[in-house]
């Protein structure tokens, strides 16, 4: 079996939202709370979770994770990457997942696993069709991520590294949305 490190990026501004949402309750838990949990008894060897609030982070060490401190998460998503694998072990593999897509299931986890224990590469979920979150990476491209900057993300190396894709098909749709907008976070409240 594999070694995989997951980096949880918790780190956003939520510009779009106009408040913090990875704080907004989402069915009786935080929204940063759905992904943590998901996350728990699955066969991940590390779980880092990189954020600039407080509760995040003190969540995180509860449930026995890594919590990162991002204090510079104002340069933009690449910060979080980067601060991730400062703090992650030697991996065969990284899987980045995004705290604010609170209806990823553990089966979605472990299938992006298995379909990388199978191929190696960059394994990706599709809901729907539509590429989404989370992205495993071979370990091997632990170096170009690192030198991601600013708003740059793991999106820069799927495009450059088309012949490395694999991809899964999820049938469940809600699992790949995040919550940019209040119009999303409401009806997602009322589902």
């Amino acid at each position: 079996m594999k070694k995989i490190v997951a980096i949880v990026q918790a780190s956003g501004y939520s510009r779009r939202m106009g408040v913090d949402k990875l704080l907004l309750p989402l069915k009786g838990k935080p929204i940063y709370r759905h992904v943590l949990d998901c996350l728990q008894g699955t066969e991940l060897e590390e779980i880092i979770v990189v954020s600039r609030f407080e509760e995040v982070l003190r969540a995180a060490k509860e449930m026995g994770y890594i919590p990162v401190h991002n204090m510079d998460a104002q340069i933009g998503q690449s910060r979080s990457i980067t601060l991730g694998l400062q703090y992650a072990a030697e991996a065969d593999g990284y899987l980045f997942i995004v705290a604010d897509q609170p209806f990823i299931s553990k089966e979605t986890i472990s299938s992006i696993i298995g379909e990388f224990e199978e191929m190696g590469g960059i394994v990706l979920p599709l809901y729907g069709g539509k590429r989404g979150s989370p992205g495993l990476f071979d370990g091997s491209y632990r170096k170009r991520l690192m030198s991601l900057t600013g708003e740059e993300t793991g999106k820069l190396i799927i495009g450059e590294s088309q012949e490395d894709l694999h991809f899964i098909w999820i049938d469940r749709k809600e699992e790949g949305e995040d919550v940019d907008t209040m119009e999303v976070y409401e009806r997602m409240m009322s589902s």
